[in-house]
């Protein structure tokens, strides 16, 4: 419905679509892991250990799912000030905002690659105040830094705010950022010549 609202000229009427789809999904979301959990309680025991770890996963990182499910139904470029202003005003910490809708909203323009949306996802990451958030974000930003960085600018930032939530989430000290992005680029670098070793020892014909 928010995408059938992208060529009106009132942004209040997009902005009221997008607020109720955004707690349509926060819903989805508590019941959807509620449901996944209890499916796992009572029959996790007979799923293989493969299927059980990916459930698991699903489980814990339910909202990436909902996100990315999010962006593949309404991420048109034409609704990227709708996000924007929703970042921030999920930004303000409003008593009635959750972390969660902050979460969506930074990450849809991030995903449509919004101008400015890294400067977003950096307010995010000070705005973070609990494990699980945490755990969430640095997700989506190994994502980040994995598959979408192809310059050098934008690894030293995805990489300063990776370490940036691994001091949070894990109570280090602020001096261990620095060992925790090297350790990252030596990661990346390693698995991007491993993906260009593979590529050259393919045969021909494939």
């Amino acid at each position: 419905m928010l995408k059938y609202t992208e060529e009106t000229d009132e942004p209040e009427v997009k902005t009221k679509v997008y607020q109720n789809v955004i707690q349509c999904a926060l819903i989805y979301t508590v019941l959807y892991t509620i449901a996944l959990r209890q499916y796992l309680d009572e029959f996790g025991d007979e799923l293989s250990v493969g299927f059980r770890e990916f459930s698991d996963l699903l489980a814990d990182y339910a909202p990436v799912t909902v996100q990315v499910e999010l962006h593949n139904q309404m991420g048109t470029k034409k609704l990227n000030g709708v996000f924007r202003s929703e970042a921030e005003r999920t930004s303000q910490k409003d008593e009635h905002v959750s972390d969660l809708e902050q979460f969506f909203s930074v990450f849809l323009l991030a995903e449509n690659r919004g101008n400015g949306y890294i400067d977003w996802i950096e307010n995010l990451v000070d705005d973070l105040d609990t494990r699980y958030m945490e755990d969430i974000v640095f997700l989506k930003l190994l994502i980040y830094f994995y598959v979408r960085s192809k310059s050098e600018e934008m690894d030293n930032r995805l990489l300063n705010l990776m370490a940036e939530v691994l001091v949070k989430a894990k109570d280090l000290s602020p001096s261990k950022k620095g060992r925790i992005m090297e350790d990252y680029r030596r990661k990346k670098l390693r698995r991007d010549a491993g993906s260009q070793e593979d590529k050259a020892q393919m045969p021909l014909d494939m």
